[in-house]
């Protein structure tokens, strides 16, 4: 269904009705972030299910991203927004490809943890708990990330920038707070638990980061429209 507000105020530079489907990104993260988030929960022998969930939403993503930019490169679209246009697509497309890298490497995981059970509890009763936390957040984000392309004046566009800036700024502190807690546990910690708490760490964060960069593009281009 097309947006309003933002989008709406592009195409009348002349972007195609594609434009309207931007929105369908924040959609599609917002589930996947869902099913990541139950993945933490679950038994190596059910993840591969999650997976294969967030692999399908990825390719729509994938399709979707071709079809914009597309859309964005042939359609009448103002040469100064071009650019802006295009990472913002690539941004919302890197959220969709990050989640399902995620999916892969907790899925992964969960095969060591089944085969070496000692090691479980630091995994999930610590780092698990903190990342599902963080992606409390990145679904937050995502919400506003949504209401921006949905917005109708600058103030309410501004309101939402500030919320997600906020949202990424406690993920931040989530996370140094287990990265300060992963060395000081690291002697005891197995060198693939220590690996993988840290690398999904960052990834969660950068979702966040990528939330933030989209929501700083879609106020340039929205500054841009209302000269």
């Amino acid at each position: 269904m097309p947006s309003r507000g933002f989008l709406r105020r592009l195409l009348v530079l002349g972007e195609r009705q594609a434009l309207q489907d931007l929105k369908v990104y924040t959609d599609l993260a917002q589930k996947a972030t869902d099913i990541l988030s139950s993945q933490l929960l679950q038994p190596s022998t059910e993840q591969e299910y999650s997976v294969d969930k967030i692999r399908t939403i990825e390719k729509q993503g994938d399709d979707l991203t071709m079809s914009l930019k597309s859309d964005i490169t042939q359609g009448a679209i103002n040469s100064t927004l071009l650019g802006h246009l295009l990472n913002l697509v690539e941004t919302c497309d890197d959220i969709l490809d990050k989640t399902l890298y995620l999916s892969r490497e907790i899925y992964r995981m969960s095969h060591f943890l089944r085969l070496n059970p000692e090691l479980a509890g630091y995994v999930k009763d610590e780092a698990y708990t903190k990342f599902s936390t963080m992606l409390e957040y990145n679904k937050k984000a995502l919400t506003n990330l949504q209401n921006m392309l949905n917005a109708n004046d600058l103030e309410h566009l501004k309101s939402e920038r500030k919320s997600i800036e906020s949202l990424e700024e406690v993920v931040d502190d989530i996370k140094d707070d287990l990265i300060d807690q992963v060395y000081v546990n690291a002697k005891g910690l197995h060198y693939l638990v220590f690996t993988h708490v840290m690398n999904t760490v960052h990834r969660i964060d950068d979702l966040l980061d990528d939330c933030e960069d989209a929501s700083d593009l879609v106020m340039t281009i929205s500054n841009s429209v209302n000269r």
